[in-house]
């Protein structure tokens, strides 16, 4: 069963603008978090302490740095491409593994 702020997020995947608002819009208070330090995630630094910190719930807000950002952005643009050639990419425009 998709939650509905899910199935809105899933909706606005396509537009990183709505997504980005999305997920600013989710209450981001510290609810009993012992470190309430934003934790930027920027393609290079994150670290097993940072994941284990973010598991158990112990830092209270992550946010999506520019250089991430920016790559992501880049990425979806490539495969925007890809789709509008009508080239045929695995796992892209086609399914994979079993689903292939």
């Amino acid at each position: 069963m998709i939650v509905p702020a899910a199935l809105k997020l899933r909706q606005a995947a396509h537009d990183t603008e709505a997504v980005s608002t999305m997920l600013l819009s989710f209450p981001m208070t510290n609810n009993g978090m012992e470190d309430d330090r934003v934790l930027s995630i920027d393609g290079s630094s994150l670290t097993l302490e940072d994941v284990e910190r973010v598991a158990h719930r112990r830092i209270c807000r992550c946010e999506l740095g520019e250089e991430a950002r920016a790559g992501m952005e880049g990425s979806r643009g490539r495969v925007i491409e890809v789709v509008e050639s009508g080239a045929t990419v695995y796992g892209v425009n086609t399914g994979f593994g079993h689903f292939g």
